[in-house]
């Protein structure tokens, strides 16, 4: 008769560690067995023969493995060891063991948005890159990053591996209201799924700095050629807004004119705020 015990590592093992195992076959029975295999084809080596086993004697293999990552993905080594051989009546076994070391999951993401560097101006095109890193120590599958803002706004990653990225890179047309604020914020956001469920959503925020310069300009013209006493002329003021960021309530005055004044709620850069208005010429 034939047993066989196989024994592995006790403790936390990680993707990449040599671990040991040890297949022991005993002869439990009353006769030499003789050409003892032990086998497992896990190992290295994954065999050893022994020509004799007295009873009660042992056959044993050592052998090595080296932890992959499909394994930290499956949260655990399955494997199995074996052992046959031959008795004075004839062959005896196979017979086997199977040991099962646990791997401990740990799946997690982070994700990191960069921007432009320097000034930026309305209009112009710049660049942001929404970066999903997997730092976890298990395969994330159906990785999705994303940012509402960008053109295109997502990117699926089918599988990322440990230490593996999805990047998603983005662009994006600065508006007149990113300048009246100062600023662009943008946030992008990441999140997968790993053998034990889904993972995040993660988010990572970027401030894009604007320099606002608020200006105002003004021109005044009037009539061109002879007037007269008693004579009606006209007048125009024309305020322009010669800075970058949207001007609010821009008042247009001539207390000489009527109307005297006028007020625009609103003028955007490059936009005007205009008076027309009349005078009597005196004498």
């Amino acid at each position: 008769n034939l047993a066989v015990l196989k024994t592995g590592p006790v403790g936390t093992v990680a993707v990449g560690e040599t671990i040991t195992y040890t297949v022991t076959a005993t002869n439990t029975g009353n006769v030499t067995l003789t050409n003892v295999i032990v086998s497992d084809p896990m190992l290295t080596p994954d065999s050893i023969t022994c020509p004799s086993v007295a009873p009660a004697g042992t056959c044993v293999l050592t052998g090595t493995y080296v932890v992959q990552q499909s394994d930290a993905d499956a949260g655990q080594i399955v494997n199995t060891g074996s052992a046959e051989g031959t008795g004075p009546s004839g062959p005896v076994g196979p017979v086997t063991s199977t040991v099962t070391t646990p791997i401990a999951q740990t799946p997690a993401l982070s994700v990191l948005k960069t921007g432009p560097v320097g000034t930026v101006a309305v209009g112009e095109t710049i660049t942001y890159t929404v970066t999903a890193t997997n730092t976890g120590n298990v395969t994330l599958t159906n990785v999705i990053v994303s940012d509402p803002m960008l053109t295109p706004d997502s990117i699926t990653c089918p599988s990322v591996a440990p230490a593996g990225t999805c990047v998603l890179t983005g662009t994006y047309v600065v508006q007149q209201s990113d300048v009246n604020a100062g600023q662009i914020v943008n946030t992008g956001s990441a999140e997968g799924t790993s053998p034990t469920g889904p993972v995040g959503p993660v988010t990572s925020t970027v401030t894009t700095p604007i320099a606002q310069t608020p200006d105002l300009s003004v021109l005044k013209t009037g009539p061109v050629g002879t007037v007269a006493v008693g004579e009606t002329i006209t007048y125009t003021v024309t305020a322009t807004n010669t800075g970058n960021v949207t001007l609010t309530n821009v008042i247009v005055s001539d207390p000489m004119l009527t109307p005297n004044s006028i007020t625009c709620p609103s003028v955007a850069p490059a936009g005007t705020c205009v008076l027309t208005g009349t005078y009597v010429v005196q004498q």
